[in-house]
């Protein structure tokens, strides 16, 4: 008999064991922390006199972890706060909701009705700032345009008054040119009809080997001499002929490219702003 006792009594101590965790797990899971009643005191009253001081002194507790989550009076400041920070669309709305959660996690149970004020709330803002932040954008954007369209024409006027410009130059470069030339060619021709009329005048007249004189004076008539030293003549002696009539055909072309450019600048269309079509 005591054998048998001795046999049961290790089943007997397993069985109590099993009953007091199930009643202990039971006692924890039905567990309410206890909401103390006791009043801040007759300080914290003065100096949460008005709305905003109550308002901003508990906002101070939350961050600094002063605030008390078991404590009534604490609790109906935190909710007169959040109603407080809504009406008056205070910013630190979004705040105190990551102070409740990050420095008293689990600890902070908001009731269901200040909480939808505060979510209305919140909502609505983020609704008229994603508004605001699409007019601002639209506005920047129209601004950036307006910029570009002033500086596309005065880029046009540019091109314009440029061509214009350099036209202008080639010609008066041209009609320049051809002054210089004829003056200083007549000074030349002067020069060379004198040496002619010298080989007349002195028909015995001869160059020594170590001198130079280019005038042949059984052709060249000192009478005529635009017929063999003209100013193409003298351009042609001088070797810049081509050189004199590339840099003018150079820049003709280069006036005709930047009209090219100018006709297609004349046909871009204004720059505008193209709002896009959402589908809400």
């Amino acid at each position: 008999m005591k054998k048998n006792i001795l046999l049961i009594l290790p089943l007997i101590s397993s069985a109590s064991l099993l009953c007091m965790e199930s009643y202990l797990a039971q006692t924890v899971m039905n567990f309410t922390p206890k909401v103390d009643t006791e009043s801040l005191g007759i300080f914290r009253s003065l100096s949460d006199l008005t709305q905003y001081r109550e308002a901003n002194n508990l906002y101070s507790d939350l961050k600094s972890q002063a605030y008390m989550p078991s404590k009534s009076e604490y609790i109906d400041k935190l909710h007169r706060t959040l109603t407080y920070f809504v009406n008056a669309k205070d910013p630190r709305l979004t705040d105190i909701t990551d102070l409740c959660r990050d420095n008293y996690k689990g600890q902070i149970d908001i009731r269901k009705d200040i909480a939808l004020t505060a979510h209305t709330c919140l909502t609505d803002q983020r609704k008229e700032n994603i508004e605001d932040l699409k007019k601002t954008l639209e506005k920047n954007d129209k601004d950036f345009l307006d910029e570009q369209v002033k500086i596309i024409a005065a880029l046009k006027e540019s091109i314009s008054q440029q061509i214009t410009l350099m036209s202008k130059n080639l010609e008066d470069h041209k009609k320049n040119r051809n002054i210089i030339l004829k003056e200083e060619g007549d000074k030349i021709r002067k020069n060379k009809k004198a040496t002619l009329v010298l080989h007349k005048l002195s028909p015995s007249l001869t160059i020594p080997e170590d001198g130079y004189c280019s005038d042949d004076e059984t052709t060249q008539n000192p009478d005529k001499l635009g017929t063999f030293y003209s100013d193409q003549d003298l351009l042609v002696k001088m070797g810049i002929n081509d050189s004199t009539y590339t840099t003018a055909n150079d820049t003709d072309t280069t006036i005709i490219e930047l009209e090219k450019i100018y006709t297609s600048l004349r046909s871009i269309e204004p720059l505008r702003y193209k709002p896009q079509n959402t589908k809400k």
